[in-house]
């Protein structure tokens, strides 16, 4: 199906009419060739002639609006007067882009990088989504999922930047407690994320030994003498003892960082 409107001049007014669906079938149904035999019917129908024809929108599409092999070439050949401007949606689509570049260049933020970021950081995470959701019971604000954003689909930045505003407290606050919790979590697990490939691991009365990596050593370990001897349940007992969290470290975020 290929809609055919026009805008034609009436007296002293412009009137926006539907003309036909130009539809059409078979294999050849998508070439220019094809979609231009039924535009031209249905204008000889209504007793439209081509000389009449100001200008043509049409999406930018290739057999839209190439330069040999296109219907905008062969309007051209019926009328070579006529202005081929494109998708209108698509004009202002870019112009606001090249605005938002300069708004860029000057103040460093970039909205549509902001948006795609924020989707695909709650896209598949149920966690997330269950924590975004009690920020807003917090919030006192109804629970809403966050779109995912796809540059070629432009025309969903609109309603990803309208939900995220409608999210704004809620969204604020779930990040800056994220921030927090990452931040504790890395001061009090400092040395095991900085940690250097090579490292001989904590000794046995550390209180750190049930976190630690012994893949890190080179060396090779020895049993002492007396270890094979040593009962399996008090070795469970002292790393149950040795494995418990510290006070003030957010344990939840071990399992869900």
């Amino acid at each position: 199906m290929n809609l055919l409107t026009v805008r034609v001049f009436m007296g002293s007014k412009v009137v926006h009419q539907f003309l036909g669906m130009c539809t059409t079938s078979g294999k050849t149904c998508g070439t220019a060739s094809e979609i231009f035999a039924k535009m031209n019917s249905t204008l000889e129908e209504h007793g439209i002639p081509w000389e009449n024809c100001v200008g043509l929108s049409v999406d930018n599409a290739a057999v839209n609006t190439g330069s040999r092999n296109s219907i905008a070439s062969r309007v051209l050949q019926k009328h070579p007067n006529t202005y081929i401007h494109g998708c209108p949606c698509h004009v202002a689509h870019n112009t606001a882009k090249a605005a938002g570049g300069g708004f860029y260049k000057v103040s460093g933020f970039d909205l549509e990088d902001m948006v795609v970021d924020i989707g695909y950081w709650f896209k598949g995470s149920t966690n997330r989504k269950g924590y975004l959701a009690e920020f807003c019971e917090l919030h006192e604000a109804e629970y809403m999922e966050v779109f995912l954003h796809i540059s070629v689909r432009w025309l969903s930045l609109e309603r990803c930047v309208t939900r995220i505003l409608r999210l704004y407290e809620p969204l604020a606050s779930y990040f800056k407690s994220e921030s927090m919790i990452r931040m504790k979590a890395s001061m009090f697990y400092g040395k095991r994320v900085s940690a250097q490939p090579h490292v001989r691991p904590p000794s046995e009365d550390s209180e750190d030994s049930c976190l630690s990596d012994s893949a890190g050593s080179d060396e090779e370990y020895v049993p002492k003498p007396g270890d094979e001897e040593s009962s399996s349940e008090s070795d469970m007992s002292s790393s149950d003892e040795k494995c418990v969290p510290k006070p003030g470290v957010n344990a939840d975020f071990l399992l869900n960082g």
